[in-house]
């Protein structure tokens, strides 16, 4: 007979990638806080997903080919790298998510709200998409659809993502 206890302490895991190979990265955040930094590792993809929680994700000093990221019932916080380009979806549903795009990084947003809002500041409108007045000229771009359900976006929020 198994009993199984509940710990309601912290658990705190330092897992390292290697950053010789290029890998795929798949992660869930159930319930809880979660910081991601991811770098000096080469993603083609990341999946990241959260529900009932915070989770905040740097891929400052990292390339990422794709991500997508899920939030459920919670806040997230996205830093992209300045030096890579990264395509991909990022979805919130009942929560808030910010995203942080350094300068320099041309930026390209499809979007679509819900009973929810999505703060594009800084973007003009081209065709279908918001972008950056730097996106054909950008060493680096970041090319991403946005869904927001009863929750909000925020580009580049004051104080940054935290």
């Amino acid at each position: 007979e198994n009993h199984w206890q509940l710990d309601r302490g912290r658990d705190d895991w330092n897992v390292q990638l290697p950053g010789d190979v290029t890998t795929s990265l798949s992660a869930s955040t159930n319930g809880g806080e979660t910081t991601y930094n991811v770098a000096g590792v080469t993603l083609a993809s990341a999946n990241f997903s959260l529900n009932a929680g915070s989770m905040n994700i740097d891929l400052t000093g990292s390339h990422v080919g794709t991500i997508s990221i899920s939030t459920n019932a919670g806040a997230a916080s996205i830093t992209l790298d300045g030096n890579s380009d990264v395509g991909g979806s990022i979805s919130t549903d009942v929560g808030s998510t910010s995203l942080c795009v350094p300068a320099g990084v041309g930026i390209r947003i499809r979007s679509t709200a819900s009973l929810g809002s999505a703060n594009l500041r800084g973007l003009i409108q081209v065709g279908d998409a918001q972008q950056s007045a730097d996106w054909a000229t950008a060493a680096h771009k970041a090319d991403l659809s946005i869904s927001t359900s009863v929750g909000s976006f925020d580009l580049n929020p004051a104080g940054g993502c935290k």
